[in-house]
Formats: C-alpha cells, structure tokens, sequence
C-alpha cells in the first residue's frame, strides 16, 4: 500500500499546534478571577453617579466612557 500525499493525523495536529499563536489561548491579566466583575461595577456606578450629577442622560453616558476608557489606560501606569 501506498502512503499518500496527504499528511498524518499526528503531523496535522503538530502542524496546527506550531501555527497557533500562544496570545490566543491565554487571557489578559484583567480579564481573569474577579477583575471582569469590578470592572463593570465600576463602570456602572460610575455611570449613575456622573447621571445624577449632569442629569442628561447621553451627555453622561460620553462622560463615563471618557472617564473609564482613562482610567483604564492609567491603571497599568
């Protein structure tokens, strides 16, 4: 019998292993144990406190998202 030009299981299976990127199968920091959940805590409280204070709902909603895209960004800081 002759073996064809197809390759094994086995040689696909390393073939997609190599070709995988690590990045993928591993989460970032933030986004493992119970940091999700502090996140959208944060989000959320942040957003009914900036709407009590401007009392205009997508003027609040903009202001939130300016904030907590800035602390986002300054908290590895």
């Amino acid at each position: 019998m002759e073996r064809s030009d197809r390759p094994s299981r086995r040689e696909r299976t390393e073939q997609a292993s190599t070709t995988t990127s690590s990045h993928a199968s591993t989460p970032s920091p933030s986004a493992r144990g119970i940091a999700p959940l502090s996140y959208a805590t944060f989000a959320s409280l942040l957003g009914v406190t900036l709407d009590l204070v401007i009392r205009r709902t997508v003027p609040a909603m903009a202001t939130t998202l300016a904030t907590f895209t800035a602390v986002q960004i300054a908290m590895p800081l």
